[in-house]
């Protein structure tokens, strides 16, 4: 297919450096006879006296020249020829000649097909020099796509998909500038690259991105919908973005006017379902069921389920959900609003005797939809659950993140309840620190925060907890930050691996710097990508350089090896934990994007893989996504709506307060964005050093000089460019403040 698009460009331009405009019409015979040698010296003599347009075509030409020598006999030295003839040609006029960048790039195209049908291996080296200079120059997507067309050949995935995003970016730029280059077929590969990966919040910022782009094409959309029915499996496996993300990307659909956005969910929901049916799995395949039953009763076969159901799970779910399981569906089957009432009662008093209050209430609004006229019925059960919340919360023993929630949602919205509110919550945090349970602390105070941003009690709780936080893993564990490998042998090329207990502190140290950023902090390692990692370690620290995409020829190259080179953040120097911390700080001339913190801090990857040398280190960080059950998607989904900064909001150890201070925010532009920095009242000089960039969440990065130990520092991000809540290609632009008080 690729080839057939080559040949049809190559014969629908052939003429473009020759046409009518061309002024040297008696070389151009030259050349055609085949005389290159002679063409080669009358465009040298003609170089010499002409004007800039006539030096565009004479270069044209030269390269022309070159590239059919090579086909006549290749040589490395001719390819590096053609390429140089081709680079003046572009870079002497670029800007100057507004009319010829576009010809220049297909001259480009037309030479780059003919001498890669006869292109030695040993000379690929230079085709891709070739494609980075051609987009280095213009800039243009199409220059980007041949770029991520070679490195795919080359099975270079992470470097294939950074160009594929480049040329996302570049379209996106020319776009604002009023340019149309029709790059549909880039914005679809993004797509479908995401979607094949089960990446539903980059897949959804790829279709907002090339709907925006292109909001007449109506394939467009029929596309996108394509690409997602065909990954639709994908969807439904452990290793996908949780289900709230794929309904977001489906909602984009929707808000775009795609017709099949109702049909695309509903076909993904039903794969779930019996997925969670054939996996035993019986919270999830009620979960999903009764979110069909409530949505789309007329697409839902309720016999069948039942059916499906009790062949599969067998009859002996819990109590709780053989309860639920009869109220959400055989609901309708029941004539006397009597037993139904009963089941609702049952069900309800159940989950308060267990502590799912939260759950309760969920019920209790499900039975005032289902019995509008039995809304006394309701109120009545409404209070019962409150006193049996407000016991729950007198014992302290059973005092939970969730029965604290519960209480705010079901009280009044007063003083007394915000001064029961943070009273509970003071006792919570006060019960955990004496645990040593700082995950929960976090937990229970980002709630707090989102509900009161400035209530005094949680900022001192938060500055507590985060103190021994910090003692009890950073300042704890330092003995430990060096990597222990076992195994490892480069003579005989053996990985090893890294000590099971070590892995464990690491694990812990990943976490730790996690929740210190305000993000989820109960990710995991997984033995699969432990082991990629861990080959991959071992071809840095064998060939003693850092490369996402390892040669064949390497030493010690093995698939596995390149794949965790391609998927993972690298280091060289240092490993473990020491070389976790390097890439947090990101410092060094390369990393002005702070791509590693990125991929560390994103907050919907909860799978990581780590693998260490004597002198290297792998984290996995394009791992799989697998959140278990609802809690932990609505909490992962809720960590998403808040900015990921570093050094984070709050209290902050001044150990790790690095040189690049970074903001992030899911589907943000940074364009316009200002930063403004301040202690005491007076402005701090602010050096930005990146914007955006295709890392994780989009992220600004600036640089702060000075010792702020004891200081409070206040950050305002100003113009940081939004979506509008509810369409999907209205921009706004939004503000956040916040401080930094560094211990």
């Amino acid at each position: 297919m690729k080839k057939t698009w080559i040949l049809i460009l190559c014969v629908s331009l052939s003429l473009s450096c020759f046409g009518e405009n061309f002024p040297y019409p008696k070389i151009q015979k030259i050349y055609t006879q085949g005389k290159y040698d002679i063409c080669l010296e009358k465009i040298s003599q003609k170089l010499e006296r002409a004007n800039a347009k006539q030096k565009f075509w004479l270069y044209c030409l030269e390269m022309r020249c070159y590239a059919a020598e090579y086909n006549q006999k290749p040589s490395v030295i001719l390819v590096k020829k053609a390429f140089n003839s081709g680079k003046r040609m572009m870079y002497k006029h670029q800007g100057e000649l507004s009319e010829y960048p576009l010809l220049a790039l297909q001259e480009f195209y037309d030479v780059l097909a003919k001498a890669n049908e006869n292109i030695n291996p040993k000379d690929k080296s230079l085709v891709k020099g070739f494609y980075l200079n051609l987009f280095n120059t213009f800039k243009h997507p199409y220059a980007a796509w041949e770029m991520y067309n070679y490195y795919v050949n080359e099975n270079e995935t992470y470097n294939a998909n950074a160009a594929l995003k480049e040329g996302i970016d570049a379209d996106v730029a020319l776009y604002r500038k009023g340019i149309h280059t029709l790059f549909v077929k880039g914005h679809l590969a993004w797509l479908r690259l995401n979607l094949e990966q089960g990446y539903a919040q980059k897949a959804e910022s790829a279709f907002t991105t090339g709907r925006e782009l292109y909001a007449n094409l109506d394939s467009f959309c029929i596309l996108s919908e394509t690409i997602f029915l065909l990954n639709i499996a994908k969807f439904s496996s452990e290793y996908s973005s949780p289900e709230i993300e794929v309904y977001h990307f489906l909602d984009a659909l929707k808000q775009a006017g795609c017709s099949q956005s109702k049909q695309l969910y509903i076909g993904w929901k039903s794969t779930l379902l019996q997925k969670y049916i054939l996996e035993k799995n019986v919270e999830k395949s009620i979960n999903t069921a009764e979110w069909m039953f409530e949505n789309y009763p007329d697409k839902f076969d309720t016999s069948f389920f039942i059916s499906e159901f009790l062949n599969n799970i067998g009859a002996n779910p819990s109590e709780s959900d053989s309860i639920r399981l009869l109220l959400v569906f055989q609901i309708s089957a029941y004539t006397q609003t009597e037993e139904k009432l009963k089941l609702l009662k049952q069900l309800i008093l159940t989950m308060g005797e267990k502590g799912e209050f939260i759950r309760a209430n969920s019920i209790v609004s499900l039975g005032i939809r289902f019995f509008p006229k039995e809304i006394k019925f309701m109120e009545t059960m409404q209070k019962a659950m409150k006193k049996s919340l407000l016991e729950y919360l007198a014992h302290s023993n059973m005092l939970s993140r969730e029965s604290i929630m519960a209480y705010y949602n079901l009280s009044p919205k007063n003083e007394e309840t915000k001064r029961q509110f943070v009273n509970y919550i003071e006792k919570y945090v006060n019960i955990k620190l004496t645990q040593k349970n700082y995950s929960e602390c976090f937990r229970i105070l980002k709630y707090g925060f989102r509900i009161f941003p400035k209530n005094e009690t949680f900022i001192k709780l938060q500055k507590t907890y985060a103190m021994f936080d910090y003692e009890d893993h950073y300042i704890k564990n330092k003995s430990l930050y060096t990597a222990k490998i076992e195994n490892l042998n480069v003579a005989t090329c053996t990985a090893g691996k890294v000590e099971d207990n070590y892995q464990i502190v690491f694990l812990e140290m990943l976490n730790y710097f996690r929740r210190t950023a305000g993000v989820y902090d109960s990710v995991t390692l997984d033995k699969e990508l432990n082991n990629k990692a861990q080959w991959a370690a071992l071809i840095m620290h064998a060939n003693n350089s850092l490369t996402h995409g390892p040669s064949e020829v390497a030493k010690c190259y093995t698939k596995a090896g390149a794949m965790g080179a391609g998927s993972s953040n690298l280091s060289l120097g240092h490993n473990g934990i020491n070389a976790l911390i390097g890439q947090l700080d990101d410092d060094g001339g390369n990393n002005s994007s702070v791509g590693h913190r990125r991929w560390i801090l994103n907050p919907t990857k909860l799978i990581f893989g780590h693998g260490s040398s004597p002198n290297s280190m792998a984290l996995y960080v394009f791992g799989r996504t697998n959140y278990g059950n609802a809690d932990k998607t609505t909490e992962v989904f809720n960590d998403t709506l808040d900015f990921v900064a570093w050094p984070a909001q709050g209290a902050f150890p001044a150990a790790l307060v690095p040189k690049r201070w970074s903001f992030s925010f899911s589907q943000a532009n940074f364009d316009s964005c200002e930063i403004i920095a301040k202690f005491n009242g007076k402005s701090l000089p602010v050096a930005i050093e990146s914007r955006n960039g295709g890392y994780a969440l989009p992220t600004i990065v600036w640089t702060l000089d000075g010792d702020f130990r004891g200081k409070e520092i206040y950050i305002e991000v100003k113009k940081v460019g939004c979506t509008k809540p509810g369409t999907y290609n209205t921009r706004i632009n939004k503000t956040f403040k916040y401080q930094v008080s560094i211990f």
